[in-house]
C-alpha cells in the first residue's frame, strides 16, 4: 500500500513528556502582504508581538500557525483558520493569531520521503499551496535531504497510523530543533 500524497504543513501530535498541547496569542499586522494557513511555520516580525511566515531553513521560528480572530474592515468578527493575505482591519483593531509556541510540542507532516534511517536526522520544511478553502497549509517536511547539521526540524519517527509506511509521503514526527524560545545552539539547525 503506498501512501497519499496531501502534504497540510505541521499539526500537533502530542508533546513530549506528556501534557496538553496549547497555543499563544499572537498579532498579524494590518493588512499583512502574504496568506498565512494552519499548519504554516512562522516567526516574529520584531515589531511588537507580529509574526509573518517563516521561509524554510528559519533558526529562529516561533511555532505553527493554528488560526486568526480579527474584525474585518467592514467590522465583522471573523475566525479563520488561515490569514488572507493583505487582509484590511477595522481601524484600531489587532488580528489574533494563535501559534503553537512550545518547543516541546511534537507535530506530524508529510515528508517527501522518508527512510528508517533518517529518524533522528535533520531536515528542513518547504512551502506549498495553502488551500483557501480548509484553511490547510501545502507544505511538507523535506526529508528527501536530511543533514546532521544546518535543518530546522527533526525526524523523530514515523507516525504510527495504519496504512502509514516509510517511502514517498510518509508521515513523520518531528521537533523543531531550533525554536526562538529556546535560541540558536551552534551546529545543531540552520546555524
Amino acid at each position: 500500500m503506498s501512501n497519499n500524497n496531501a502534504p497540510y504543513g505541521l499539526r500537533p501530535s502530542r508533546k513530549l513528556g506528556g501534557g496538553a498541547v496549547a497555543n499563544g496569542a499572537y498579532s498579524i499586522a494590518d493588512g499583512y502582504a502574504n496568506a498565512i494557513y494552519s499548519g504554516d511555520v512562522v516567526m516574529m516580525t520584531g515589531t511588537g508581538n507580529n509574526i509573518e511566515i517563516a521561509p524554510a531553513g528559519t533558526v529562529n521560528a516561533i511555532g505553527v500557525f493554528a488560526g486568526c480572530n480579527f474584525i474585518d474592515g467592514e467590522g465583522r468578527v471573523t475566525f479563520k483558520p488561515y490569514w488572507p493575505a493583505a487582509q484590511a482591519l477595522e481601524a484600531n483593531t489587532v488580528c489574533e493569531a494563535l501559534v503553537y509556541d512550545d518547543p516541546n510540542i511534537i507535530f506530524r507532516a508529510q515528508a517527501d520521503t522518508v527512510a528508517a534511517a533518517d529518524v533522528g536526522a535533520l531536515c528542513d520544511w518547504v512551502a506549498g499551496t495553502g488551500n483557501t478553502k480548509t484553511g490547510r497549509s501545502g507544505a511538507q517536511a523535506q526529508a528527501s535531504a536530511t543533514a546532521t547539521t544546518g535543518k530546522s526540524l527533526r525526524i523523530y519517527g514515523l507516525l504510527r497510523e495504519v496504512g502509514n509506511e516509510y517511502g514517498a509521503y510518509a508521515e513523520v514526527e518531528v521537533m523543531f530543533a531550533e525554536h526562538a524560545l529556546t535560541g540558536v545552539v551552534s551546529g545543531v539547525g540552520g546555524d
